[in-house]
């Protein structure tokens, strides 16, 4: 890793910086500052440095910005003050802040440039020709020391006078005696270099490191590289009292130069120091080294202990709360990068980062981090870490804050009854300004509790019949407390891109600016509609005024930071309003007719939204970004969830990346895929068409999809185009039942359509080895293509397995492995080599498609070039297919001539050690195990799919645990075995004409979260489209086989029944007794209801009907 520092990454970061300095360093700001240095030794400096702090904060909100670029600005602006002060501070010892400030050289990165700034002083004569010399003796100036020296007076050179005067301490007085020749009189038995070095690196000085580390010989540096790596990270946070030493970013300075002098190998020793690196950690969190701080991390992964982790979120929590806009990325990239969320919620660190975050408002990180634990671990959050935060907020007045911190930790009334016994308790030993806040606290609470009553009562009398997520603007008016309960739900629901702090806002602009081209506004009965975009935030207001239909009163209703609907008195809160009137002609349709043609209705809303969304985005006041995708996104997101009865999903998983924007519209999909820039309308389809996002399993078998692609940037930006779905039969069955090769093709392809089949990792592609035989995701495909034969074997039962074989290959190129089954009139084997590397095959960037389209580039990263091949042999019949991924999509290739026998390596050369530990052979009968006789066969169950099901239905796992203990050898990884699972289901028949859906999910926050309050690798299984839930849920990334199982019964609950097994990926399955201790747990206790509706979440109130009734 590289510990230079990069310049601004962008146009715009540079001008920010560019401005920021600018402030400082021109009036009106340049005279406070002097004025302030002037008189620095008389009482109240640090309250006048405060003062000109906050004007030009001042001077930055009346800038004409966007709101996101003044934010950016403040807190540019505010580090750029800091600078400014720790270096007056610095050069007070000299008495010449005001010349200093003068003549400051900066950095590309916004930092003072110490050298720079120390050579400016030295030209400048109005100070003294000692204050001068001082200057070049502490930057070791070698070039111009000399001459000082000589300009100066007889007493200024006496050294003992020198040696007694604290003014002349350090490499001053180094320099002094070494001019007299008398070096040794002070360095002792060091050398004068070491010397030196010594005293540069104790204070801080990276300019005088630099100097005196040229001039160490190889033997000096190797002994000095490590001690001073450690002692200058140990200082780089510390607080430093010494008004003579240098800030404590200029010891990180020193920590990247010398980490920058050693190997990969060193910086590794180094780093397995967890103090050491704990220490470097905290230093680059110092302005301007914290865009190393991640990469950092990353590299030092291995090292670093859970403390360590905690540690460095308190030390995060103490940048955020002085610094907010600049760290606020740099701590929701960390958080996301903590291996075990769960501890670190429930510690000291977190709690005083929560309370920071809290402080300054940040409530977008707040939920990052609350959404991304589990409900108990919120839950032990509150009750035991959260006092000191609810403290705080109830000081401060801040009620809907505390609302939303209860709201997200306690979601159930025993929880929430929980919270208010330790809260009276707690309160006890408050102050005396909390104490009479207390009544007020506990009414709070006791209204809490109740509303839990109230929700149960709206349920119970079926005020409410829709699924739990389904949000809608009638919700949002009549029972705000419902509509809060469904909003946190779509909360969860949305994916990282709502970490955007402006993304909530626009997805309710999205469903209330186009309310006056749709029929909802009268039937709402809003008679007016004000919004105001705040100058001083990124945030905005909308206020609803309507009437009720029964007395016609006026109700003021506004939406809260947290996106709830709140009643207010009037409008006069709301200060700079912005009307929202009608703009179109013709009305944005909200119902697809029947006798509408979908491509018209489709081209009236999408073309509808977009001319809204430009008539604000010009306007005077609120004005819309024209420049981020996301915003757009969230705009019709927002439109077509608060305002149509139609499921709608963002940033959904499907095929082989994600889709913006997915509706459902009863059998009919949409996909919809949004550009700004050069990209057009029609690149958005074909990428559409390349991801494949219109296989959409987990929402139902759709025979059509309409693909729009949308660019809001372009005149002709709307492009609609219907495209009918092959429906899949699974690939054993096509091979068996003899369908022809173009069929043959198409189920292979469409078995690639998941994530988790491929080399490449895109949850860290930096840390992946190509070469590793362990690669997670090597051999997933074979695992997959088992599974379908386990699955046909066990529905047809004159189908046997004869055997699998497999091996890794020599040099670890590839996995090759052999399937063959068998029935009285077929055998059918299956030869499949999953290369680990690129197979030696790299297939050539596609060709340009059409004229008019740009040649297909990988739009998230999740595949890379990636070779599979099938060797197909049907009754002596072969044929020969090459699977390959490559810029993101997937095809598949006919080839003359199959390869050898898996028997045999590339090379030719037959293979006859038994005991390659990565050859395993399995077999029905021993003696045909020619190639391997010592090699005993293994155990294998009959899949038999009907049992499966009925084992599950009655809380049992006998039969699952059967399969995977007979197979455990053909299972390398964690992804292998969700593959398998999948081939297992896919496809499966239960009755005639119903067959299981089964699709793997890999994201953490998801539309698939609410089956389970933990994990992030799902599968859903369902009959037809609509969702008859198994859910098998892989709690964590390490587990192999931590598996939970939930089955929706008639009384709406979850059953689960967990199997728990610990091992490491790396173990594998070793033999039959690591599954000895395999226990079953049937936790009915913490079920989590469904509120029913068709939907992917659960089912309509009308046809939930037990399992049983469902699969038997």
């Amino acid at each position: 890793m590289d510990y230079n520092l990069l310049p601004p990454g962008n146009l715009k970061e540079k001008a920010l910086i560019e401005v920021a300095i600018a402030l400082w360093t021109h009036n009106p700001i340049k005279d406070e500052v002097l004025r302030v240095f002037e008189y620095r030794s008389e009482h109240g400096f640090d309250k006048r440095w405060k003062k000109i702090e906050k004007i030009v904060q001042e001077i930055v909100k009346t800038l004409e910005l966007p709101q996101t670029l003044k934010a950016e600005l403040s807190g540019i602006s505010t580090q750029i003050g800091l600078e400014i002060l720790r270096w007056a501070q610095y050069y007070g010892q000299y008495y010449c802040e005001s010349a200093f400030f003068n003549n400051i050289g900066w950095t590309p990165q916004g930092a003072i440039d110490a050298e720079k700034t120390a050579r400016n002083l030295l030209s400048d004569e109005s100070l003294s020709v000692l204050k001068r010399y001082k200057i070049a003796c502490t930057y070791c100036f070698e070039d111009i020391i000399h001459d000082l020296w000589k300009q100066l007076g007889k007493e200024e050179r006496h050294l003992k006078k020198m040696k007694k005067s604290r003014l002349y301490e350090g490499l001053v007085l180094f320099w002094s005696y070494h001019l007299y020749g008398k070096s040794a009189e002070v360095i002792g038995g060091n050398s004068i270099n070491e010397y030196g070095l010594n005293i540069a690196v104790d204070q801080g000085n990276s300019v005088a490191v630099k100097y005196f580390w040229k001039k160490l010989n190889p033997e000096e540096k190797e002994r000095n590289l490590e001690k001073y790596i450690v002692a200058a990270a140990r200082e780089s946070y510390e607080y430093i009292s010494e008004s003579r030493r240098f800030s404590n970013s200029c010891y990180t300075g020193i920590v990247c130069f010398l980490l920058n002098q050693v190997d990969d190998e060193q910086r590794k020793d180094i780093f397995s120091n967890t103090y050491t690196a704990e220490n470097i950690l905290n230093g680059l969190l110092n302005f301007p080294y914290r865009q190393l701080f991640i990469h950092a991390v990353e590299y030092s992964w291995d090292s670093l202990q859970e403390e360590n982790y905690h540690n460095l979120l308190y030390y995060i929590g103490k940048k955020v709360s002085n610094h907010f806009q600049s760290y606020k990325e740099l701590l929701r990239c960390f958080w996301q990068k903590i291996p075990d969320k769960e501890k670190a919620i429930n510690t000291w660190e977190a709690s005083e980062l929560l309370s920071k975050l809290f402080k300054v408002e940040d409530y977008v990180s707040i939920g990052l981090i609350l959404g991304s634990v589990s409900i108990p671990a919120r839950e032990k959050f509150i009750l035991n870490e959260g006092p000191s935060i609810c403290y705080n907020l109830v000081a401060g007045n801040k009620w809907q804050a505390l609302s939303n911190f209860m709201n997200c930790c306690l979601l159930n009334k025993d929880a929430a009854i929980k919270f208010k016994a330790k809260e009276r308790i707690s309160w006890y030993s408050a102050d005396e300004a909390l104490q009479e806040n207390a009544p007020t606290f506990y009414k709070f609470v006791d209204d809490f509790i109740a509303s839990f009553d109230a929700k149960s009562s709206i349920q119970a009398k079926g005020g409410h019949k829709k699924r739990k997520e389904d949000i809608d603007l009638e919700s949002f008016f009549n029972t705000p407390e419902v509509f809060e309960e469904e909003f946190d739900q779509v909360l969860s629901e949305v994916p990282n891109i709502a970490v955007n702090e402006e993304f909530w806002f626009y997805f309710f602009l999205g469903s209330i600016l186009p309310l006056p081209e749709t029929y909802l506004k009268e039937k709402l009965n809003v008679k007016k509609i004000q919004i105001e975009f705040l100058k001083t935030t990124t945030f905005g207001k909308i206020l609803i005024l309507r009437t009720t239909k029964e007395s016609g009163e006026i109700i003021c209703t506004s939406i809260g930071a947290d996106g709830n609907p709140y009643p207010i008195k009037d409008d006069s809160s709301i200060g700079l309003k912005v009307e929202v009137n009608r703009v179109l002609e013709q009305s944005i349709p909200l119902i697809l007719d029947k006798n509408q043609a979908i491509e018209k209705y489709l081209e009236s809303v999408f073309v509808g939204l977009t001319k809204v969304y430009d008539y604000y985005k010009t306007g005077e006041q609120l004005q819309l970004s024209e420049t981020q995708e996301v915003l757009r996104q969230a705009f019709i997101y927002g439109f077509f969830k608060m305002n149509t009865e139609y499921n709608c999903f963002i940033e959904f998983n499907a095929g082989l990346g994600t889709a913006d924007l997915v509706l459902q519209i009863n059998d009919i999909s949409i996909i919809a895929e949004c550009k700004i820039g050069n990209k057009t309308a029609k690149d958005a389809i074909q990428q559409i068409k390349n991801k494949c996002y219109y296989h959409l399993s987990i929402l139902g078998k759709f025979k059509v999809a309409f693909l729009v692609g949308v660019n809001f940037t372009q005149e002709k930006g709307l492009m609609i185009e219907k495209y009918d779905i092959s429906k899949q039969k699974g690939i054993i069955n096509v091979l068996m039942d003899d369908e022809s090769e173009e069929i043959i093709q198409g189920e292979l392809k469409f078995l690639c359509y998941t994530k988790n089949i491929g080399i490449s990792n895109p949850d860290n592609p930096s840390n992946h080895n190509e070469a590793d035989p362990k690669n997670k995701y090597v051999g997933s495909f074979t695992a997959l293509i088992l599974g379908q034969m386990l699955q046909y074997c066990g529905q047809n039962d004159e189908c046997e397995l004869e055997y699998i074989i497999t091996q890794l290959e020599e040099g670890s190129k590839a996995r090759n492995t052999e399937l063959v089954i068998s029935d009285s009139d077929n055998k059918l084997k299956l030869h499949i080599i999953e290369f680990t590397d690129k197979g030696g095959n790299e297939s050539p960037k596609l060709p340009t498609i059409d004229e008019d389209i740009s040649s297909p580039e990988p739009e998230d990263g999740s595949c890379g070039d990636y070779n599979i091949k099938v060797c197909i042999n049907k009754n002596d019949e072969e044929f020969l297919y090459k699977i390959i991924f490559v810029d993101g999509q997937v095809t598949v290739e006919e080839e003359k001539e199959c390869s050898n026998s898996v028997t045999k390596t590339r090379s030719g050369r037959e293979l006859k050690s038994t005991k390659d530990p990565y050859y395993v052979y399995s077999s029905s009968l021993s003696q045909e195990a020619k190639v391997s006789p010592k090699k005993s066969p293994l155990e294998r169950k009959k899949v038999n799919i009907e049992r499966l099901i009925s084992d599950m239905d009655g809380g049992k796992q006998n039969h699952l645990r059967e399969i995977i203990i007979s197979y455990r050898d053909f299972i390398y990884s964690e992804a292998n075995l969700q593959l398998f699972l999948k081939g297992l289901f896919m496809n499966a028949e239960i009755n005639e004409g119903e067959h299981i859906l089964a699709e793997v999910e890999k994201v953490s926050r998801s539309q698939l979260e609410s089956y389970t309050d933990k994990g992030n690798l799902k599968y859903i299984f369902e009959k037809s489209s609509q969702l008859y839930t198994l859910a098998i849920v892989f709690c964590k990334e390490n587990a192999m086989c931590n598996i939970e199982v939930k089955i929706t019964e008639n009384d709406q609950c979850n059953k689960t029944i967990e199997v728990n097994q610990d091992f490491s990926i790396d173990s594998g399955f070793a033999s039959s007794e690591d599954f000895s201790n395999v226990n079953i747990l049937l936790d009915l206790s913490t079920c989590t209801l469904l509120t029913p509706n068709t939907s992917l979440l659960s089912l309509n109130s009308d046809s939930i009907i037990s399992f049983k009734e469902v699969f038997m």
